[in-house]
């Protein structure tokens, strides 16, 4: 039986799980379920922006060149310390918020509070940069 809602699930493990769910009952065809990752990719292939989209791993490929190019010698780029670098972008562009908001925000804080910032904010810098100047967009 096909439904005439379409369900949207925020990963493609929470789709999986409604899957699965429904198919208990029985064979499940034709059903309606995506995945926010999914509907980004559609608008974007229905837009005119000329920049090409980055997949999950480009992201993590430029947030690590952001690194190297932005942060001290002194702090490795480690797997766990790019996960986290990534993870604060895109909370950050989830809100709408760009490397330049941030960085009047930043701007503003006492000198204290910029030294435990500094380095993320040199890597956000970085990583707005590099996507500016290649002509890409992650998905936020």
């Amino acid at each position: 039986m096909q439904h005439s809602t379409l369900a949207i699930y925020p990963t493609a493990r929470k789709a999986t799980d409604q899957l699965t769910r429904m198919s208990r009952g029985g064979c499940v065809l034709g059903s309606r379920i995506t995945t926010l990752p999914q509907v980004v990719d559609a608008l974007w292939r229905e837009s005119t922006d000329p920049r090409t989209p980055l997949s999950e791993v480009g992201e993590r490929l430029v947030v690590l060149e952001a690194f190297a190019e932005a942060a001290s010698r002194t702090i490795a780029a480690t797997s766990g310390m790019a996960d986290r670098l990534l993870a604060l972008i895109r909370q950050l562009k989830s809100a709408a918020l760009t490397a330049a908001d941030w960085r009047a925000a930043y701007d503003e804080l006492s000198a204290s509070e910029q030294a435990r910032l500094a380095t993320f904010t040199r890597v956000f810098d970085a990583y707005a940069k590099l996507l500016a100047a290649r002509g890409l967009a992650d998905r936020h």
